[in-house]
């Protein structure tokens, strides 16, 4: 009799153990998944933010000139933009669509490269909505230009050289068995890598 009752006790012990047993691992199973499921929605907040531009930041002294800041999606932090290059800029703003740039005007400048821009508005670090525009001016290089050689080149070609450079050009026409027919002779007053004020009147010597 009392081996019957032992036997009887030790199942009823067993099964309770057993119903613990199954509860417990139910409960791990829900913690694993909460944990699961808690991490992909911080990976996916993460990756969406990431794409949003939120942890896009302009940092001091890097190399990029270009940095765009994006406090929200229809906001903007204006980047700095003096002396970058124009089309560079350009080409950056009409991919991400993030600015307009128009340029106000070109003017001399002894400091920044030409084609460079020079000044900006709005300033840096101002919020703007996107696809604001931003007005720039560009340089066009120094205002002393080093006169280049033109001897031998068509009429033409001396121009166009001359007036990339920001000259002005004047022709004097002669004839010159020295020179062939057609071509430059020199400039009528000047020498091969005299120092000229941009914009000023080039008078050279065609031999026709």
């Amino acid at each position: 009799m009392n081996n019957f009752f032992c036997k009887a006790y030790f199942r009823r012990k067993n099964k309770k153990k057993q119903k613990n047993l199954r509860l417990s691992r139910k409960n791990n199973y829900c913690i694993l998944f909460s944990t699961i499921v808690v991490f992909l929605i911080f990976t996916l907040s993460v990756v969406a933010l990431k794409f949003s531009g939120f942890f896009d930041y302009d940092e001091e002294g890097s190399d990029d000139k270009i940095k765009v800041f994006n406090v929200d999606a229809s906001e903007i932090v204006v980047p700095n933009l003096i002396d970058t290059e124009l089309e560079e800029a350009k080409r950056v703003f009409s991919d991400t669509k993030e600015f307009r740039i128009y340029v106000s005007e070109r003017k001399v400048n002894d400091d920044v490269k030409e084609g460079n821009i020079i000044s900006q508005l709005p300033e840096k670090g101002t919020t703007v909505a996107r696809g604001s525009p931003v007005v720039v001016s560009v340089s066009i290089g120094k205002s002393q230009r080093i006169l280049p050689e033109i001897k031998g080149l068509t009429l033409f070609q001396a121009a166009n050289r001359l007036s990339k450079d920001g000259f002005k050009v004047k022709v004097e026409k002669t004839h010159s068995e020295n020179v062939e027919v057609g071509t430059i002779i020199g400039y009528h007053t000047l020498n091969v890598g005299d120092s000229v004020e941009y914009g000023k009147e080039i008078e050279i010597v065609f031999n026709e």
